[in-house]
């Protein structure tokens, strides 16, 4: 097997083709996206929306269904399809119907790559039942005239993506904005951003508006993603936006449980597609979208699509294969890659080299390099199953909102101080800087000066404290006497924020203690407050109680690019010291700064 032709034989006398070609003047990259939206492309034609189902087949696993109705009845139910790609240059799927005018629908799109752009091609095969042929003739013209019509809303998007513009929305609803300024009026927020989000709720799309995603739509707007995250928290809060905290599978990114709370959100959860039982994380798993609610505009959720290359980027290659089958592709790049096979739930890296064979058994994956005899890489399928193949990218997350990110910044603990997790459950976290404060010589600085004038000192220093924290995109986990405990996504911040710490509360006249750690922890709730606990916790709680009113740090962090960069920038000394830890059973190597 190879990759598939544009113009396969005829199956039969019933088969149908609509097929329409555009010549599109961006890169297949910029294309891919927007050509493989069948979602959006069903919406094109028509269609009513999906009714996704998951059934059981014979070895009593999820098998998802999609059942068409039309006025409540069901007109069509259609089974798992054969979904298949190789990204940016080709898309197949096939879909068999029961109780419908086709045996199956064929849809093949492809993109090739010329000097001066690229030559689009849309193609449709309908293998149509007898007693509907004769209809079929006036349905084949609309079909027609709606790819040609598809394709030309891709050439819009694809070139106005290539020259970083915005196309022109499809259609602009109403919404009150006045409603929506109120209810920010109590708030610090930045005006022309909250227009410029109001523009963009006007014009999106529904699929937009079910998940917002705000790190990527600040890219999209050009926004500050700061300051869009906490419109959209203030609006929460407000009961203009909804916050959804989501299980994503890893391997498909499908969203496998949504929760408005995240005390809903268990450690384990089950991926239906994938039939996986995965375990939840801060880091990867659990992401933050928001959607608006009906006080700005009603949002309706519905499919009209499946499992196709938008929903997961990072899949590069999806390829079905039958047992002794072979598969090859003449072009991708060298790149290391993550491969994902089902049924046997093998996973693991492969690096792709000028020629490379992946062989699939029942008990492995064998990643070979070879000299010949080979397009650039070859898939053999060895087993005695059909097999599902998949190779992904290095997933990127730096669009996404994690939980991690989300609870570790100070508007979170502000505005969402109720959403903790619930008693009984752990969720790990792979990375993350702990920062502890401490105030030298409070104990007598009370005596010397008074309890009232020394409170108010101190108090003084929390504020210097907690908005230095906010600036540096962190969040203050909790005080503890006169101490700080603060959370950072980017360890860089927390570096950045503790040189701050110490500048600013030597201004008042305090002495400020510092100690910082990196490295994964697990979130818990305690106290009503969603706190962290663990190894790097507690060597941050240590290091801490090592400074003599300078910043200590662990030698982890101090390794950490960009760490080094920083503490030289600010013209401070800094020197490695190893040293005896209560609690550790090795000495602790740390840097001094300043």
């Amino acid at each position: 097997m190879s990759e598939p032709s544009i113009t396969p034989p005829l199956k039969s006398s019933r088969e149908v083709i609509v097929r329409a070609i555009r010549t599109i003047s961006a890169s297949p990259e910029r294309i891919w996206p927007h050509l493989t939206d069948s979602d959006l492309f069903n919406r094109y034609l028509g269609l009513t929306p999906l009714e996704i189902r998951m059934d059981r087949d014979s070895d009593n696993l999820n098998l998802p269904t999609a059942v068409m109705k039309f006025f409540g009845v069901t007109v069509a139910r259609q089974s798992d399809p054969l979904i298949e790609w190789v990204a940016p240059l080709w898309f197949r799927r096939r879909r068999e119907f029961a109780g419908s005018p086709w045996h199956s629908i064929v849809s093949l799109q492809t993109i090739n790559e010329m000097a001066t752009g690229c030559e689009v091609t849309y193609e449709m095969r309908f293998d149509v039942r007898w007693w509907f042929k004769p209809f079929f003739a006036v349905g084949r013209h609309y079909i027609k005239l709606r790819i040609s019509s598809f394709l030309s809303r891709v050439d819009v998007l694809s070139k106005a993506e290539a020259s970083e513009t915005s196309p022109a929305p499809v259609s602009k609803v109403s919404i009150d904005r006045q409603f929506c300024r109120d209810r920010y009026r109590d708030y610090q927020i930045d005006q022309q951003l909250l227009e410029t989000l109001l523009d963009w709720i006007a014009s999106a799309d529904m699929r937009q508006l079910q998940r917002i995603r705000p790190l990527q739509l600040a890219s999209e707007l050009n926004a500050d993603a700061k300051a869009l995250l906490r419109l959209l928290l203030v609006g929460n809060t407000e009961g203009l936006f909804d916050l959804n905290w989501e299980l994503v599978c890893p391997s498909c990114r499908g969203v496998s449980v949504s929760s408005s709370d995240l005390k809903r959100i268990k450690a384990g959860f089950h991926c239906d597609t994938c039939r996986l039982d995965l375990t939840a994380s801060f880091d990867d798993a659990l992401e933050i979208t928001f959607s608006p609610t009906h006080a700005i505009r009603a949002v309706t959720r519905s499919a009209f699509c499946y499992g196709y290359p938008v929903q997961t980027p990072h899949v590069i290659v999806q390829q079905r294969m039958g047992p002794c089958e072979e598969f090859e592709l003449e072009s991708l790049k060298p790149l290391m890659v993550n491969y994902w096979v089902l049924p046997y739930k093998h996973q693991g890296i492969a690096a792709l080299g000028e020629k490379t064979r992946i062989v699939v058994s029942e008990e492995n994956v064998r990643v070979e390099e070879i000299n010949g005899g080979v397009k650039r890489l070859s898939l053999v399928n060895q087993s005695s199953l059909p097999i599902l193949f998949q190779l992904q990218e290095p997933l990127k997350t730096a669009q996404c909102l994690t939980a991690a990110k989300l609870t570790s910044m100070q508007d979170f603990r502000d505005l969402l101080a109720t959403q903790i997790l619930a008693p009984d459950v752990t969720l790990g976290i792979r990375n993350l800087t702990i920062l502890f404060t401490d105030l030298k010589g409070s104990t007598e600085m009370y005596s010397q000066i008074g309890d009232a004038p020394a409170f108010e000192q101190v108090k003084r220093h929390f504020d210097l404290l907690i908005k230095i924290v906010r600036n540096f995109d962190g969040g203050v986990v909790k005080t503890i006497g006169d101490s700080v405990m603060a959370v950072f996504s980017n360890p860089l911040d927390a570096v950045k924020a503790a040189y701050e710490m110490q500048r600013q509360v030597t201004g008042i006249g305090l002495i400020l203690k510092v100690g910082i750690n990196a490295g994964p922890c697990i979130a818990i709730s305690q106290n009503d407050v969603l706190d962290y606990f663990g190894t790097t916790v507690n060597l941050a709680a240590r290091v801490q109680s090592l400074s003599r009113g300078d910043i200590v740090i662990s030698k982890t962090l101090f390794e950490v690019p960009g760490v080094i960069e920083i503490i030289v920038g600010e013209g401070l000394a800094h020197g490695l010291e190893s040293v005896p830890i209560k609690g550790f059973f090795q000495d602790v190597e740390v840097v001094r700064v300043g």
